[in-house]
């Protein structure tokens, strides 16, 4: 059977759907359609304007009208955003990142990817891309002038006759003369597939590389990322469109060699004709449209089924009633139904649309005369504006246009087709007041093939409007933007994916903030973030003061990776030797020179006053002398790398031997006793004393790990111990920042810095972090719950002035966070404020990123995986059943495995809260 010949539309002959087709060949980068005109096409980003102001959507809506008014007239432009492209790319692109890794970082990330797959499966998550398509129609295949010719030889005809037999005869004879050429000349299309000429070829190869050079410079001016269509990609879209079926199982298109640009003639390719012409339809090379058109299309009573896939077509066909506004089709272009919404704009030549407003201005006039009351204010009103209209067309201030809206609607089931037509006419008659929205029935298969990529066809429910009306339906809005590596993949609220990297290459640095309300996933987020940077090949640094009993998030984490758990109470044993020098280095630099002199000036003050300025002299001679005593104590042993076994009570003996210093200046009994004085109020930090056990011993942990937790949750109990460690711990930083510099970057994660704020001395390194990292091409992430902690003191406020990402979680105060970040209303208001998280199934946050030439912000939810999930989870009944299967197990992978194995997640059941995420969004 023919599925063309059940085709119940009158305004399509049932016939083969290859030969429905209007495609023929993709020459000079550009789709020759069968008449002999092209279809330019171009791949777009779409704009993400969600957190525009309104300053910032009225100055996009002003650059894409005079997008729209670029556009040639009588040619189509066609906008088709499709919601059933594949995420797969960006997945792969992340598998690639870890493909090199291996160990548990490597698990983990494979995990979270084959969570995003099987999401992808249950329909969770779906791509988007934007067409921009346009017609060109050279000047041989216009419709030729035939009334010109006609009203030519008529007027010389009548001119004629009416010299010669009188005007009466001269009329007479020229209208005949005209009946007979109109009714003996018939106007002839042009037959299809006609062949082109080289010249003809070449000469529309010029001109459509002009035409694409000026649309590629008026999108670039109306601030839109544009990229000409590769020749496979024409294939592409029409084979996607033409084959529901097999692009959603996954299918590729086929590719399009050179080869495949000729056709055999219908009649020549009949069944009849294939014996004896040795099977003639496999003669020539296959078509174009035969590698298209992969099945054929039934027309059932209120659907089209096109590779087992139900069709439907909802449009537009009368304007909403009062003014509109930017991105009006917003919440239909970020709903998770599929399929496709086309916007087709034709500019008119300005003489027809002159015509048009000056016949709507006498149509009101009659009805103003007929003095009927609602009608006649009505019409003075509508005549007002035809005027003001009319004035501006006349003077170019204003464009009149052609432009419909439909949308095109996939569903596997035709009750599933049924129930997105349904949403989408909700959405119309809620959105959009007194708009006819019309459910195409009768004309759905002309739709159908009118709507299709490169068709050549205009949507047939066209409207006159205003070229701004026009551009506030243009089908534009996407999601936000992510970063050319995908670290991790979130979800944004168009039901996509978006990529964030920590070391994203369009900002200038990367030091980032996050911040948010107790329980809103702050570290939850940033956990499972640190964790994709490492497996992607960045070191991981972090300094914590939260409690680990039962061992929180950052604990479990590095246990489960096999990183150097570093813990800052002194009754645990560890060491950090402060004096410790960079591997090679047999001197301290004078880096290392004054971060020792401040922490000595820190150490005293537990005791006293810090140093002042003569004192401080004295602790850097004391220093250098030290580390030059231990140098030749090194050099007569002939052990080189001796240096290195220098400690705190070594810098004391120096305070107390300083009358054997060579110095600059001699040694007076003043510089003595002040040395003295220093060395007595060192006691609590060396030999015996009570902090000596951190500081005044050989190092006890290990520096080199890719993965390094820093615990400081036990120096609350001793809180003139805190800013001491914070320097020291800053000090490894740096050194471990600096090893393998320009190869390798590192993250260092700073959870609940407004501790570290707090204290001048640790708030001043911190602060240097901040200004300095850019250099070591590194990046700082401070955890805290309340954005207005980084403005109590010049410390807080550096580090916000030196951040070029914010990561934004609930808050009971998102007005605060607009003052501090400076946000617009509608960051704060639509965004910031209507954020939700839902414990074990999603953590939604707010993306605001300071990029080189401009600011961007976005909604992401993050969707765990379930080892994800387990493994940072930090509620206290999760904790001590996660410390359970860990004290369970001796391998923490298998411990891991086996308690996701025994409590699935909402994330691993199947997806019930899809649509209450559609409230969401």
């Amino acid at each position: 059977m023919d599925p063309a010949k059940v085709l119940a539309d009158s305004g399509v002959t049932a016939s083969s759907l290859t030969h429905a087709l209007p495609y023929w060949a993709v020459v000079h980068g550009a789709m020759l359609l069968r008449d002999g005109s092209y279809e330019l096409g171009f791949e777009l980003q779409p704009l993400h304007l969600d957190t525009l102001s309104e300053e910032e959507l009225d100055g996009v809506a002003r650059r894409l009208k005079r997008l729209i008014e670029t556009l040639p007239v009588r040619e189509r432009a066609r906008f088709v955003h499709s919601k059933d492209a594949d995420v797969e790319p960006v997945i792969a692109q992340q598998e690639m990142l870890i493909s090199e890794q291996s160990g548990a970082g490597a698990y983990l990330a494979r995990r979270r990817i084959a969570a995003l797959r099987d999401a992808v499966k249950r329909g969770q998550y779906v791509n988007r891309r934007l067409l921009l398509s346009l017609t060109y129609h050279p000047r041989r295949i216009r419709p030729p002038r035939r009334w010109t010719a006609v009203t030519v030889v008529v007027g010389v005809t009548a001119l004629a006759f009416g010299v010669l037999s009188g005007w009466t005869v001269g009329l007479m004879a020229g209208a005949g003369l005209a009946s007979l050429s109109l009714w003996l000349g018939p106007v002839r299309r042009r037959r299809p597939f006609v062949p082109l000429t080289r010249p003809e070829l070449e000469e529309d190869g010029a001109a459509l590389q002009t035409l694409r050079k000026i649309i590629l410079s008026a999108l670039d001016a109306a601030g839109v990322s544009a990229r000409p269509l590769r020749d496979n990609e024409y294939l592409d879209w029409a084979w996607r469109y033409f084959n529901p079926g097999r692009a959603a199982a996954g299918l590729r298109s086929p590719l399009l060699h050179d080869e495949t640009r000729t056709e055999l003639p219908s009649w020549f390719t009949r069944p009849d004709r294939r014996d004896w012409l040795g099977g003639g339809e496999w003669m020539a090379d296959v078509s174009l449209r035969q590698m298209i058109a992969r099945s054929g299309i039934v027309r059932d009573p209120s659907t089209l089924l096109v590779d087992d896939r139900h069709i439907k077509i909802v449009a537009m066909d009368a304007l909403p009633v009062g003014e509109s506004r930017m991105n009006e089709l917003v919440k239909l272009l970020a709903s998770r139904t599929k399929g496709r919404v086309v916007v087709d704009i034709s500019r008119e030549p300005r003489a027809a649309a002159l015509a048009r407003l000056a016949l709507r201005s006498r149509l009101l006039h009659s009805i103003i005369e007929t003095h009927g009351v609602p009608d006649t204010v009505a019409a003075e009103r509508g005549l007002r504006s035809t005027h003001e209209v009319h004035y501006q067309a006349v003077g170019g201030e204003i464009e009149i246009v052609r432009f419909g809206v439909a949308a095109i609607l996939v569903g596997e089931t035709a009750e599933e087709a049924a129930d997105a037509e349904r949403e989408v006419l909700e959405f119309f008659n809620g959105e959009l007041q007194d708009a006819q929205i019309i459910r195409e029935d009768g004309a759905l298969a002309r739709q159908f093939f009118n709507l299709a990529p490169f068709s050549g066809q205009i949507n047939g429910r066209t409207r006159a409007a205003l070229s701004i009306t026009a551009v506030h339906f243009l089908p534009v809005a996407g999601p936000p933007p992510g970063s050319s590596r995908p670290v991790l993949l979130a979800s944004n609220r168009y039901h996509g994916l978006t990529a964030i990297d920590p070391f994203d290459p369009r900002q200038h640095a990367w030091n980032a903030v996050a911040a948010g309300s107790t329980g809103s996933g702050k570290t939850f987020f940033s956990a499972i973030l640190a964790m994709a940077t490492h497996a992607a090949g960045a070191r991981v640094v972090i300094v914590d003061r939260g409690s680990n009993s039962p061992p929180g998030p950052w604990l479990s984490v590095t246990r489960l990776l096999g990183g150097q758990h570093i813990s800052m109470d002194p009754v645990t044993g560890s060491a950090v030797n402060p004096c410790d020098l960079d591997w090679g280095h047999v001197e301290p630099d004078a880096n290392k020179v004054t971060f020792l002199v401040t922490l000595i000036s820190r150490m005293v003050s537990t005791a006293g006053a810090p140093l002042d300025g003569y004192e401080r002299g004295i602790a850097e001679a004391a220093v250098r002398t030290a580390y030059a005593r231990c140098e030749r104590a090194a050099m007569s042993e002939g052990m080189r790398d001796a240096v290195g076994v220098l400690q705190m009570r070594d810098i004391v003996q120096s305070f107390r031997m300083l009358g054997a210093v060579a110095g600059t200046h001699q040694i007076s009994d003043d510089d003595r006793r002040a040395a003295q004085r220093i060395a007595s109020r060192l006691y609590q930090w060396v030999d015996r004393g009570r902090f000596a056990s951190l500081v005044d011993r050989a190092t006890t942990v290990n520096l080199t790990q890719d993965w390094i937790y820093i615990d400081v949750a036990a120096l609350e109990s001793n809180p003139e111990l805190m800013p001491v460690m914070i320097l020291i711990l800053t000090d490894l930083i740096w050194r471990h920042v600096n090893r393998n510099l320009g190869t390798v970057r590192t993250l260092v994660v700073l959870d609940e810095v407004w501790a570290l704020i707090a204290d001048p001395v640790a708030g001043a390194f911190v602060e240097d972090l901040y200004r300095r990292f850019r250099t070591t091409g590194s990046g700082v992430l401070s955890i805290s719950q309340d954005i207005r902690d980084f403005r109590n003191n010049e410390h807080a406020l550096a580090v916000l002035a030196n951040s070029n990402a914010y990561f934004l979680f609930r808050t009971e105060n998102p007005a605060a966070y607009g003052e501090v970040l400076r946000l617009n209303p509608r960051e704060v208001e639509a965004n910031l404020a209507r954020m939700s998280t839902a414990t074990g199934e999603y953590a939604e946050l707010m993306r605001v990123q300071r990029l080189q030439d401009r600011s961007a912000s976005g909604l992401l939810a993050l969707f765990p995986s379930p080892s994800d999930y387990w493994l940072v989870a930090s509620h206290a009944q999760e904790r001590v059943l996660r410390d359970q299967y860990f004290c369970a197990h001796a391998d923490p992978l298998q411990a891991l495995e086996a308690l996701v194995r025994d409590h699935p997640t909402p994330a691993s059941l199947p997806l019930t809260h899809v649509r209450k995420e559609d409230n969401r969004a």
